[in-house]
């Protein structure tokens, strides 16, 4: 993804919010952001898998109408109360076999037959050889009703994420996180309500407290918060290692004013300092999501189903299909072109040439003829190289005492080949010496047969082939 922009969305109230990164600068560099309202019937939740196939073709084409800022593939939202979150502590094992024991451990406390969900994780930190994994799941239904929607969309929707984590890369880019200590982050979003307890910066319990509300939470939603929060503690407090137990820092962030009766329950009944901050000082969440989404090699996270991996890549296969088609075509059709343009243009140098090699064929072959006429009668009529003179040649001053001819065979004007003795071998030595300076001929080749006996003696056989001085310069 790292080529390709990037836009992070949330669907939140009837309204939808996106931002715009580019991966490959800086990271993630944010190029736009925009918003739409989009006009849902009353209470309507576009990522409800309840709803009617009608107000989805409705959603979708809101979207397509109001969110032409959104450029590059699409990472959506799912508000945190239509999944669960939980963070494991596992072995480190290689990725194939930390998925199944992601789905193994899913399968203990998921609230859904894990056959008709989504899972997917990120390992947020490796320390004494084992994994800190964020683990997140969901409906399939509600991940294919949005698939549904999107197609709709026309936009490239590939990846699924969890809101509350866009918050959560929102507050660490903001410095909101402790990189030292333990520390409680609750966030009251009108879209839901997160908490998350983090451990020297990497989250070590992560909870959806459900769907969000407008106005500063009432007394019973105040007790739920209050028993979720001193519930998580408890859990914590009896796995913590012992440089886990100690005092905690909690911020609380909200919108509009500051839920004071909600932060003094916090304080009396956890027995925590709660330092209230604002949600108006954050960008929007979709800036987090679509960060995540570029950082996308490090987050592995991606309620996406597997599926749709596929059939992008069979689009893709067959957008690639035809696009090579097209060009093998047109390639084809110029190499057919240049073909039938080269074989008339050979035709044509063709027809010339032969005119020209009519003009010369006829004198060219009567000099040929004349040629080789002359050649056979220097033959006969030279004494140069003639049998006798070849002859004479290697027997007189050249065939030592000891080496004796036993074939001599003459081929008129090209070579002669000798084959003969030596009592041994300095005289073949000095034989072959004396014929290769010689300057009627020269030595083509020279071969030694294994030694025999010859009248009670043992002698070298050899073998020489002698190009005439004639032929040695023809060649």
């Amino acid at each position: 993804m790292a080529s390709k922009l990037i836009t992070g969305l949330t669907l939140r109230r009837g309204i939808a919010e996106w931002t715009v990164v580019d991966p490959s600068r800086g990271g993630g560099a944010v190029l736009s952001a925009g918003r739409a309202d989009l006009a849902l019937p009353e209470g309507a939740d576009p990522l409800d898998p309840a709803l009617s196939k009608e107000h989805r073709d409705a959603t979708a084409a809101e979207l397509k109408a109001k969110c032409g800022g959104v450029k590059g593939t699409v990472a959506v939202a799912i508000p945190s109360q239509h999944l669960f979150l939980r963070v494991l502590s596992l072995p480190v094992v290689g990725p194939d076999e930390l998925a199944s024991m992601v789905e193994l451990q899913v399968d203990k406390f998921a609230p859904f037959p894990i056959d008709r969900m989504v899972i997917s994780h990120e390992i947020l930190e490796e320390r004494d050889a084992r994994y800190r994994v964020l683990v997140a799941g969901v409906k399939r239904e509600l991940v294919d009703g949005i698939g549904e929607m999107f197609r709709g969309t026309g936009m490239r929707l590939e990846r699924v994420d969890a809101e509350g984590l866009g918050w959560w890369r929102l507050l660490r880019d903001a410095g909101a996180v402790a990189e030292k200590g333990r520390q409680i982050i609750l966030v009251l979003d009108v879209a839901g309500e997160h908490l998350v307890v983090a451990h020297n910066g990497v989250p070590v319990a992560v909870r959806s407290l459900g769907a969000g509300a407008e106005d500063e939470p009432d007394e019973e939603r105040e007790t739920e918060i209050v028993s979720e929060i001193s519930y998580t503690l408890t859990a914590l407090e009896a796995e913590a290692e012992a440089g886990e137990r100690e005092a905690a820092a909690a911020s609380l962030w909200h919108w509009g004013d500051a839920p004071d009766g909600l932060i003094a329950r916090i304080r009396e009944e956890c027995a925590l300092e709660v330092v209230p901050r604002a949600l108006d000082a954050l960008p929007a969440p979709s800036q987090g999501i679509a960060l995540r989404a570029a950082d996308a090699e490090h987050t592995v996270l991606n309620l996406a189903p597997p599926a749709w991996e596929r059939a992008r890549q069979t689009r893709r296969g067959r957008r690639r299909l035809i696009g090579a088609s097209a060009a093998a075509l047109f390639v084809w059709l110029l190499g057919v072109g240049a073909i039938f343009g080269g074989v008339h243009y050979e035709r044509t140098r063709l027809a010339d040439v032969k005119k020209r090699l009519d003009t010369v064929l006829k004198p060219a072959e009567e000099a040929k003829a004349i040629r080789e006429r002359i050649r056979e009668l220097e033959s006969y009529a030279g004494e140069h190289d003639s049998p006798l003179e070849c002859l004479r040649e290697i027997c007189d001053g050249r065939q030592p005492i000891g080496v004796d001819l036993t074939e001599f065979v003459y081929t008129r004007g090209v070579r002669v080949d000798l084959v003969g003795v030596a009592t041994d071998d300095n005289l073949y030595s000095q034989f072959y010496k004396q014929l290769n300076d010689s300057t009627l001929f020269r030595v083509e080749r020279a071969s030694n047969m294994p030694r025999r006996t010859k009248d009670g003696r043992r002698v070298l056989e050899f073998r020489v082939t002698l190009l005439l001085a004639g032929e040695t310069e023809a060649r």
